[in-house]
């Protein structure tokens, strides 16, 4: 059976998709106008984090894109409408560019937020930074791209700086742009669609698709992967919607929904069991909810102090988190 999936919006990546600095990439203004012309709501996203959204949008109507501003969403906007809507007092660690768009750095602050600072990051600022996390201040990122694209090829983007700060303070950074899953709910909600009724063109696997595209590639099968006839287990909301696309080319197991997991305790078993037992629901997905009841209160202790110690060697630790 011939699977047909007819999307009502697209969401689309800039950098890497639409241009590459200050150029559009060859046929793009092109292919802009002709998805236009299908009359589909279009929303654009980017974890650009050193340019200011106005000044972004210019950039795009200088290449000839068909776009208005309020279809830009920004993993800087995202970060701010956080901060703001949990009345937090942020640290703003950005590129100057932005500064005014972020606002004031508060001077005791409850966030460290950080963006691209590209060549202004320097030792002291990130000392400062970390210091402040070793205090228990927690650490809010516009994204952990490894890299990107640029005229002159690849330059190293802020993920590294961001696990660097994770690393050194034993914690784990809150992503607000891709590929966390609230940055494209926004959109979606935005849109009043869910993601099986959207299509996301991307240029990094990793950092804007997720992990959907590897049931398309067992669905249908590529150069190095054979198709294949099931497709079984866990996986977050796109792998779910992904699965259900491929329903009629391939078999699988169900359409779940957000991994649960409920541990019922006495109090009398091994704290670092249950903690593994809820990390092996955790892990599946960011919407996932591990659950512990228990009339032990210093039971429940130890298991979070059995937490605090095993996330940091979890290799899916950012999921769990």
């Amino acid at each position: 059976m011939e699977s047909k999936f007819s999307p009502k919006a697209v969401l689309i990546d800039l950098a890497g998709v639409m241009h590459t600095g200050d150029d559009a990439l060859p046929g793009a203004v092109r292919s802009l106008d002709r998805l236009r012309a299908s009359g589909m709501p279009l929303r654009f996203l980017t974890n650009t984090t050193r340019t200011p959204s106005q000044a972004l949008y210019a950039k795009l109507q200088r290449m000839e894109f068909s776009l208005a501003r309020a279809e830009i969403q920004t993993a800087a906007l995202a970060a701010r409408t956080l901060v703001h809507s949990r009345g937090l007092r942020p640290l703003w660690l950005v590129h100057p560019d932005i500064a005014d768009e972020m606002g004031e750095s508060s001077e005791d602050p409850n966030i460290v937020v950080l963006g691209d600072m590209g060549p202004y990051f320097t030792y002291p600022i990130l000392n400062h930074a970390f210091r402040l996390l070793m205090d228990g201040v927690p650490l809010m990122a516009m994204a952990r791209n490894r890299y990107f694209m640029e005229p002159d090829g690849l330059s190293l983007d802020m993920g590294a700086f961001v696990a660097g700060l994770e690393y050194s303070a034993g914690v784990t950074a809150e992503i607000t742009g891709k590929p966390a899953p609230a940055f494209f709910n926004a959109a979606l909600s935005e849109l009043g669609l869910s993601a099986a009724d959207t299509v996301l063109i991307g240029d990094d696997l990793s950092d804007d698709i997720g992990g959907a595209q590897a049931v398309g590639a067992l669905a249908y099968g590529t150069q190095t992967v054979p198709q294949v006839d099931k497709i079984v287990g866990p996986g977050n909301a796109y792998v779910a919607c992904a699965k259900r696309r491929v329903f009629g080319i391939v078999g699988i197991d169900m359409v779940a929904g957000p991994s649960e997991i409920l541990v019922v305790s006495d109090g009398s078993g091994n704290p670092d069991w249950v903690a593994m037992d809820l990390f092996s629901q955790a892990e599946h997905d960011e919407l996932a909810q591990s659950i512990l009841l228990c009339p032990d209160a210093a039971f429940i202790d130890k298991v979070q102090a059995e937490i605090d110690r095993l996330l940091p060697e979890m290799p899916r630790a950012e999921i769990i988190a």
